[in-house]
């Protein structure tokens, strides 16, 4: 490597006595004049660190050397001197020196043929955040998150390459596949993150790799480093969720509404059935004033008043608060000759804007040794403890009864501001004649209950690493890694008598005999307990061989090894009834017994109980390969052979490995004079395998044994899983072709890559002869999941970076570019419905040609003008024959807008920094893709009480078909008529948007301030995130990443950082 000569000036800045017996520096950069932090300073007396602001201070040496990450080390004789200024020419650092971290092996990004990215600590910790995946957001190309509710796993990597298995990257954290919740890892304990993206990169993980591989690395102690001490703390205060955000009718409205459904006798059925469903407060009051005309004067004035109630203000008043997130961690390092350490413990203390509460206590350790010549020994632990509690009921989650919402104008609050009565599930007069008879108390009062909460989740994970390495005969080293993990979780939700629901549940498994009027009880008067328990251990060995030998203008790195893994999971759950947590003792209750219901009929109490196990068993073989000639050619060879239990017999027997091969040429380090304006360029080509599994699955047949069935009361069992010999790994074919450049000043650098993925046997469900009574448990269908599907896919990630300004100010961009299609081409199980081709984007549609979350709707021809009915096309004319419609629409005729994910996303990160302040901010956007949103659907409106602001924006007169898309409302109703809008094409907008997802400002003290007290950095900080929209393509106001529910609230952070 070339480095720059060294240039060294040592400027006076006040001599004056050789009498001073201390020196104080300052370490800057020789070119930019930038203070250096973190200059290791030895002397003979001891070592130290320099500050933030690159000052130092000690008593005076005889010498003093400097050492820095980056730059020339030197040693200088500074006797004499108390105030001296270093300046230390850096190293002509480039891109191609990152080091790049597979699980299996480190190695400098330079000898690399795949497709890597590396996050260091200092990226990482621009973020405030528990979770350390959730920082990767908006930082790196092709990582994609998703953040609609809906999502299972919300974290994709260049795109989708499998349908029904699990679609979430791998997980990799100090070299072993991570089995625990990805919440337990301190980020405060990760020192770099690596992103594994082609087949070249990922194929060394096998059948578990081909979504991408997230390798976590995190600190471990240095030899010949100092001791140092660091903490961390800060605390986050997010705002109150827009309650406002979701648009919904005004009281007038609904209550408008109710008094015409009413008028049409649509609550008469309802009024006199005999189980006495619940009727809303206007209804109840519409029905007085129907039997008593002389009280309408004061039933009026009584709804007039409900008109001007919004039940929002009492949900953000009484319900919802700020969250509040405290954040602490401390770790202590260093090393000497032979060995080095590092310990931390974290804590966080979160509060959420539902009152839920989530405390974790992280422990840490890791120590390595070298006690004897060629021998290396690294131990690590990191213990988790972590505990949370149950949110509130929100306004998305309480209900009246049945399923249906509360109705904007009801009040969690009575005129005293005391908590307020709610209908729910049954009317009023059915609940006193039922107190009378001696049930318990069936009101319902909202705010009491969230007062009554009592869940508990605790959680302990415990990691142990160790591995041992031996250097022989110079060109080998023989590896053994061991990794134990344990997992206890454990979750405690008491349902107090005080509840609404545990009183409705006894009360309804109440009879009251009609001659004596003595009660019988089916469940006993106490509280409710679930319970679940679960347990993973997980044992991992690994021992390899690597061979590393260089000669002449080569150089050769070979490793190879087996793997051995054991995962199993054990977990119990249950319900106990009639509970007393005074003296711990619950109720006996007869679960094979029909009880007669207070409500008509009987039924059984559920056990709702069970107990299950899983033992998954791994066996790998690998090998990968990297020769280098000259510095100039590179290729890289790997394959990975893996066998489980889950797969069959035949897959096991068959030698078939996950493969890849790669090269690449090093440009740069030609003789090209047309070049000589870059320090490097490097063009890399890659093609491999990579695969999928799903540990849910198995080769053999699945079975569920369950208790007494309805019908024969004995003990049954059914088929969860046929057998399936021919169950394998899904594999992906991934070619990607790379350059990596970066110019001679250092002033712009970055890569551009090209890749296009083939996957093929991936899981797909494949119809099943019903007498089989095979019927699966995910979709109630006779069908199976079985490897018969294909997909394929393609995109571009360009990530560049500009140091616009490299003086006293320094000021750069990261420019951040990815896009990505992917589509079905294979998928046997047949659609028997031709609406099952329509698709809102919120599940998966496996549909050939297109992409699994796709928005599909039925053409839209406007509003007849006449009665404001929605119109589609049949056979290419206008219509309102909708069953039709739905029966006939040929799948080629329907509107195919897009993917429900940006195809097109990215990120532009802008740093400053000048003196002791430093700026961020994180612009992310997202393009080229849709989404659908909501809008009125009246079945839903008068059924369940769940209205839309669209409702006031229906067509009421001719002409309105001009300036609205909003169907009449007509009643008697029409199922199909609202059916056919709630699936048509004015519902679907454009996710088009532009986002200022954060900004923080860093200040460094300066060292003069606390000089005295053994500091070397106090680093505050502000940090807030999710600022805002800059700009959107839908003109309704929606976040197309929350369009149906609340934003996430914007969030301000206040922090410190300190080094001793």
């Amino acid at each position: 490597m070339k480095r720059v000569v060294l240039t060294l000036i040592v400027l006076f800045i006040a001599f004056s006595s050789y009498s001073q017996s201390v020196l104080v520096g300052k370490v800057v950069d020789a070119h930019s004049q930038a203070p250096l932090n973190g200059v290791v300073v030895n002397t003979s007396k001891g070592t130290i660190i320099t500050s933030a602001q690159g000052e130092f201070e000690m008593s005076i040496p005889d010498s003093v050397s400097f050492t820095h990450v980056g730059y020339i080390g030197q040693s200088l004789y500074l006797s004499g001197f108390d105030h001296v200024i270093v300046e230390l020419i850096p190293e002509e650092v480039s891109i191609a020196e990152v080091v790049v971290t597979t699980g299996y092996q480190s190695l400098p990004k330079e000898r690399a043929t795949g497709s890597f990215e590396i996050i260091n600590s200092e990226v990482l910790e621009s973020r405030v955040s528990t979770n350390i995946i959730e920082r990767l957001d908006g930082i790196v190309p092709s990582v994609l998150f998703d953040k609609r509710e809906i999502s299972n796993n919300p974290v994709s990597i260049r795109g989708f390459s499998t349908i029904l298995a699990d679609s979430g990257p791998l997980i990799v954290v100090d070299n072993f596949p991570y089995d625990g919740d990805i919440n337990n890892i301190n980020p405060n304990d990760v020192e770099s993150v690596s992103v594994l993206k082609d087949a070249s990169a990922t194929s060394i993980w096998g059948a578990r790799a081909s979504n991408g591989v997230i390798v976590i690395t995190t600190k471990k102690g240095k030899l010949g480093s100092p001791l140092k001490v660091n903490f961390n703390s800060n605390l986050t205060v997010g705002n109150i969720p827009d309650l406002y955000y979701v648009s919904d009718m005004s009281s007038e409205e609904y209550i408008d509404l109710e008094e015409f459904l009413f008028e049409q006798g649509y609550y008469r059925n309802q009024e006199i059935s005999v189980s006495q469903p619940a009727l809303s407060p206007v209804v109840e009051l519409l029905i007085q004033k129907r039997d008593n005309p002389s009280m309408s004067a004061e039933i009026d004035r009584q709804i007039n008043d409900l008109k001007k109630k919004d039940i929002r203000e009492d949900f953000k008043r009484y319900v919802y608060q700020k969250s509040v997130n405290q954040q602490y961690s401390f770790d202590i390092s260093g090393g000497g000759e032979k060995s080095a350490f590092v310990f931390g413990v974290g804590y966080d203390d979160n509060v959420g804007n539902l009152d839920q509460k989530y405390s974790r206590l992280n422990l840490k350790m890791n120590s390595f040794f070298n006690p004897i010549k060629n021998l290396d020994v690294n131990v690590g632990i990191n213990y988790t403890n972590s505990g949370s509690t149950l949110a509130k009921e929100g306004i998305d989650n309480m209900s009246f009864g049945s399923g249906k919402n509360l109705l904007p104008y009801q009040s969690l609050v009575d005129e005293f501001g005391n908590p307020a009565e709610v209908t729910k599930n049954y009317r009023k007069i059915f609940k006193e004649t039922a107190e009378e008879k001696g049930l318990l108390d069936w009101s319902y009062y909202p705010l009491l209950d969230n007062e009554n909460r009592d869940y508990k989740s605790k959680n302990r994970h415990l990691l142990f690493n160790a591995d041992v390495s031996y250097t022989f005969f110079e060109d080998f080293t023989m590896k053994v890694l061991y990794q134990h993990a344990t997992n206890l979780n454990n979750i405690r939700n008491r349902r107090k008598l005080e509840t609404f629901y545990v009183r409705d549940f006894i009360n309804r498994y109440t009879s009251v005999d009609g001659e004596t009027g003595e009660l019988s009880r089916g469940i006993p008067v106490g509280d409710f307990l679930d319970f679940t328990n679960g347990e993973m251990r997980a044992n991992t060995l690994r021992a390899q061989l690597n061979y590393e030998k260089k000669w002449g203008v080569s150089e050769l790195d070979v490793l190879t090894g087996l793997e051995y893994k054991d995962h199993r999971t054990e977990s119990n759950y249950g319900i106990k009834h009639g509970y007393d947590d005074a003296i711990l003792a619950v109720s006996p209750v007869n679960y094979d017994e029909y009880f007669p219901l207070y409500t008509g009929g009987s039924a059984r109490v559920s056990a709702s109980s069970g107990v299950s196990s899983l033992i998954n068993r791994l066996r790998s073989f690998y090998f990968n390969a990297g020769y280098s000639y000259n510095k100039k050619y590179l290729l890289s060879l790997s394959a990975r052979q893996d066998g489980s239990n889950i797969f069959g017999v035949k897959t096991n027997q068959k030698f078939i490995p996950l493969w890849s091969v790669g090269l690449a040429w090093i440009v740069s380090n030609e003789n090209i004079a047309q070049l000589d304006f870059l320090r490097y360029l490097k063009l890399r080509m890659t093609y491999g395998y990579s695969g999928n599994m799903d540990n849910s699955l198995s080769a053999y047949t699945s079975l569920l044994y369950s208790q007494s069935s309805n019908l024969a009361q004995v003990p049954y069992v059914s088929i969860q899983s046929p057998p399936n010999p021919e169950l394998r790994w899904e594999k992906t074919g991934v070619f990607n072709l790379g350059v990596d450049f970066e110019t001679k000043s250092g002033r712009l650098g970055g890569s551009l890559e090209y890749y296009s993925k083939r996957s093929k046997d991936l899981l797909g469900f494949k119809a099943l002869d019903q007498t089989t009574g095979a019927l699966s448990p995910s979709t109630s269908k006779f069908q199976q999941k079985v490897n018969s599907a294909n997909m394929k896919g393609s995109g571009v990630d360009l990530n560049i970076f500009v140091n616009n300004l490299n003086s006293s100010i320094k000021w750069r961009t990261d420019y951040l570019f990815s896009w990505n299609k992917s589509e079905v081409t294979k998928y046997l199980n047949e659609i028997t419905d031709l609406r099952q081709y329509l698709s809102r984007g919120q599940s998966i549609q496996p549909v050939v040609g297109r992409p699994l979350y796709a928005i599909v709707t039925y053409p839209f021809a406007g509003l007849d003008p006449e009665n404001g009915d929605p119109q589609g096309y049949l056979n290419g004319e206008v219509s309102k024959d909708y069953l039709n419609i739905f029966r006939s629409t040929p799948p080629e005729e329907l509107d195919f807008h897009g993917s429900a994910l940006p195809t097109i996303f990215g990120g532009i990160r802008n740093t400053f920094t000048w003196k002791n302040v430093s700026l961020s901010a994180n612009i992310t956007y997202r393009f080229n893709y849709y989404f659908a949103r909501n809008t009125i659907f009246y079945p839903d409106l008068i059924g369940n009480y769940r209205g839309h602001g669209d409702y006031g924006k229906r067509w009421q007169k001719p002409g309105d078909e001009l300036i609205t898309d909003v169907p009449s409302f007509v009643y008697p109703l029409n199922n199909n008529r609202d059916q056919f809008y709630n699936s048509s094409s004015p519902l679907v907008e454009k996710g088009d948007h532009i986002r200022l997802q954060d900004i923080k400002v860093s200040y460094s003290l300066p060292l003069s301030y606390f000089r005295k007290t053994g500091f070397q950095e106090i680093s505050p900080f502000i940090y807030m995130n999710n600022i805002g929209i800059i700009w959107r393509s839908n003109n309704h106001g929606l976040d197309p990443d929350n369009n149906n529910k609340m934003p996430i609230p914007f969030t301000f952070s206040f922090g410190v950082k300190l080094s001793l």
